[in-house]
């Protein structure tokens, strides 16, 4: 998405943003971008027009209380995280059947046929390690390979029709069009709050 683009969305109000996990991690920035969500809000509730929202799903969160938990051992308390993110107005959404039932359809649709499942999961291996597929000739179909949560994450968004904040730029993102980067939407809110002032 363009800066225009998701300026056009923002102006119209209603517009439900989710983060992704290195959006929901870049931990100033991601202040600002709510911050001035909620500057742009302030001005969407004079005009009686619908807020934004800023989502996190439950997939998202569990990502980054793991990496929290990690970084503050000893001091980690749950309840500064969900207070922060209240703060910044920021809800966890849950993944629930229906999203389960939305991102199976999509995968399936996506790949249909087992072995392109397989072959996606593989590939995706081969490049987390720093190879690409099609200059290695790997064994094995890539059944045991382990499928990435980004497909859980871009499922809850497709289905709870959120605009992903994402700079990731790997294949399970190819064709997802609601997706916009951070830099992107923090230009666009800076242009939208300076253009109302």
């Amino acid at each position: 998405m363009t800066e225009d683009e998701i300026a056009e969305r923002l102006r119209a109000g209603g517009l439900k943003l989710a983060f992704d996990t290195n959006a929901i991690e870049a931990d100033s920035r991601r202040d600002a971008v709510c911050d001035s969500v909620s500057r742009w809000n302030a001005r969407l509730a004079e005009r009686s027009l619908a807020l934004v929202s800023l989502v996190v799903c439950a997939v998202v969160h569990h990502e980054k209380v793991f990496h929290l938990k990690r970084r503050f051992r000893g001091t980690f308390k749950p309840s500064v995280i969900i207070d922060g993110l209240k703060k910044k107005g920021l809800i966890t959404e849950p993944y629930d059947a229906q999203h389960a039932m939305a991102t199976g359809a999509w995968l399936g649709e996506r790949y249909p046929i087992a072995n392109d499942w397989y072959r996606a999961k593989k590939e995706r291996t081969l490049r987390s390690v720093g190879l690409d597929p099609s200059k290695v000739a790997a064994p094995g179909t890539g059944q045991g390979c382990g499928a990435t949560v980004d497909w859980l994450i871009i499922g809850h968004a497709r289905a709870e029709g959120c605009v992903l904040v994402s700079d990731d730029t790997g294949p399970e993102f190819a064709g997802l069009v609601e997706r916009v980067k951070l830099e992107t939407l923090e230009a666009a809110l800076l242009k939208l709050v300076s253009e109302s002032s």
